[in-house]
């Protein structure tokens, strides 16, 4: 089949049957649906042999012990088509417009220099109200489509909802499957892996996936810590690969004086990054004069006044990102240059 569309599963009893019917439906009809059963211990697995008996767009992987959604999704890649030429992904409860799949193949077949294509999205929740974090980033994520702006903006957060995106399958060959070591940002970094090796990617500017927020269940909420890190050493990876001279050690400053802040401080203390944090900044006067990680804070103005060549400022206050960006342009700083931005 011309499109494979992979999709891990665990415990997916509840939502299965929604998403299957939902890919069913879908008006292109050249697909397999592959779905990695990654050791389901409810009633999952006899869902899906009730659809296979249905049909045979499905393809069921079984894993014989829990693997983790990373080691799935790398099974699954392990067991698509032989002629499959895009791979889709897809989440257990999420719903794609019926036309998703048509949109996304016909992009990809009309410009051949693109490896992959993503779409806006919606987060829905069932269990109560959106959180201003997962609504800031769909808003923000949502306004960015073409790859010059994917890529100048990476850093900020996900460009893309996951289950959005479509694969050639021939980047796998090249650039390799999910990196374990990455998670639970394995998503985000397998992007930026296309990303760094100039591979270009698109976001179709319509709403063809709704995504589902599950707080009790969702990797964002029970690794939130863990997964702020990994993104965190994600974001630098990527800056010292596509911006920074990496032969040039480099003294940062930190914009941000909350704990993801401090998790980056964290971070840039490892010898590969080649960096040293001199202090943090923040436009809360009250903060000036005390310390964070042993390291001063000291007002956005000192910094202007002894900022060097070396120094690139790094902020982490995405509640206030467009001020920041307003007062470091305006003291002549660049962007990806002179300062990017993490959040």
């Amino acid at each position: 089949m011309k499109v494979n569309i992979l999709m891990p599963v665990y415990n997916g009893e509840n939502l299965l049957n929604c998403t299957i019917n939902n890919i069913l439906n879908q008006t292109y009809k050249d697909f397999t649906f592959i779905i990695v059963n990654d050791h389901s211990d409810d009633n999952t697995l006899n869902i899906l042999n009730s659809h296979r008996d249905r049909t045979e767009k499905i393809k069921i992987v079984n894993s014989t012990n829990k693997k983790g959604i990373v080691a799935a999704l790398n099974e699954g890649i392990n067991h698509l088509d032989n002629d499959c030429e895009y791979v889709a992904r897809m989440d257990c409860g999420d719903i794609c417009t019926l036309d998703r799949i048509e949109k996304q193949v016909k992009f990809l077949d009309s410009n051949m220099n693109y490896v992959a294509v993503g779409s806006q999205f919606e987060i829905f929740c069932e269990e109560g109200n959106l959180g201003e974090g997962i609504l800031r980033f769909q808003d923000y994520s949502n306004c960015i489509c073409n790859y010059e702006d994917i890529k100048e903006n990476y850093t900020v957060m996900a460009m893309f909802a996951h289950p959005t995106l479509m694969f050639r399958k021939a980047i796998f060959n090249i650039i390799g499957v999910y990196d374990e070591k990455y998670y639970p940002a394995e998503d985000y970094e397998i992007v930026s892996r296309l990303l760094t090796r100039n591979f270009k990617v698109h976001k179709i500017p319509e709403i063809l996936v709704k995504c589902r927020f599950t707080p009790s269940e969702g990797i964002s909420q029970v690794k939130r810590t863990e997964q702020v890190k990994v993104s965190l050493r994600i974001k630098l990876e990527f800056i010292k690969n596509n911006f920074l001279n990496v032969q040039n050690r480099k003294n940062v400053i930190i914009w941000g004086i909350k704990e993801f802040a401090g998790y980056l401080e964290e971070e840039l203390r490892d010898p590969k990054y080649q960096a040293i944090v001199k202090c943090f900044t923040d436009f809360d006067e009250t903060s000036w004069g005390k310390n964070k990680n042993g390291l001063p804070i000291i007002s956005p103005e000192e910094v202007m006044r002894n900022i060097t060549s070396d120094d690139i400022i790094i902020t982490m206050w995405n509640i206030e990102r467009e001020r920041i960006i307003s007062f470091l342009n305006e003291n002549g700083l660049k962007r990806n240059k002179n300062y990017f931005v993490f959040s």
